[in-house]
């Protein structure tokens, strides 16, 4: 019923906050089951974190839909692509190595430079 509420607020562009959800729930238990969350989360990140991964996961869900309601590429196209991008990846670390600050076929200075014994 909760994740219901949420679902529905996203599917109508708007944001699920406790307020908005608290809103939407008639059922007592579920309320409190939305604010038993929503303290726990409060209680025991006390950052911005947890609220920034949320944010972005909305973001993606808000992605998702765009592209499943309007685009023909399917899950297999993009399994696809990205194994692709694995491989060219993994051709590339063995090519030059992992180390993406070092230029290859670069040697750097030894200290003997200059001449010196």
């Amino acid at each position: 019923m909760l994740a219901e509420t949420v679902a529905r607020l996203r599917a109508e562009n708007r944001t699920p906050s406790l307020q908005n959800v608290l809103a939407e729930l008639e059922d007592d238990a579920v309320k409190s089951t939305a604010v038993s969350i929503a303290t726990r989360i409060e209680t025991e990140t006390e950052s911005r974190r947890v609220h920034e991964h949320w944010r972005a996961v909305l973001q993606r869900i808000n992605y998702d839909a765009s592209r499943a309601q309007g685009a023909d590429i399917s899950i297999s196209d993009d399994v696809g692509q990205l194994m692709a991008k694995l491989a060219q990846t993994r051709e590339s670390h063995q090519s030059f190595g992992s180390d993406t600050r070092a230029l290859p076929g670069f040697m750097a200075p030894s200290s003997n430079e200059g001449g010196q014994a």
